[in-house]
C-alpha cells in the first residue's frame, strides 16, 4: 500500500467514526456521506477538491444542481 492510499484510508476512517459515533453499528449507512465528504473537501496536494478536479465545477454549483437553485 502506498502513502497516498493509507492516507485517503485513514481519512475516510476517520470520517466514519466521526459520523457513526452515536451508532457505531450503523457505520455502513453513512459512507455515502463520507464519500460525499471526502469528494467536496480541499486536498492540499490538489488545492482543489476532487470533485471540482474531475468535474471542472465548485461545490456550490453540485448544491444548486441537487436542489435545483436558480444562481
Amino acid at each position: 500500500m502506498d502513502g497516498q492510499t493509507k492516507v485517503m484510508n485513514q481519512t475516510v476512517e476517520q470520517y466514519l467514526w466521526a459520523f457513526s459515533y452515536e451508532k457505531p453499528t450503523h457505520w455502513f449507512t453513512f459512507l455515502p456521506w463520507v464519500e460525499f465528504h471526502y469528494n467536496t473537501s480541499v486536498h492540499l496536494a490538489l488545492v482543489f477538491s476532487p470533485y471540482q478536479v474531475m468535474y471542472v465545477r465548485s461545490k456550490q454549483l453540485l448544491f444548486s444542481s441537487i436542489l435545483d437553485f436558480d444562481e
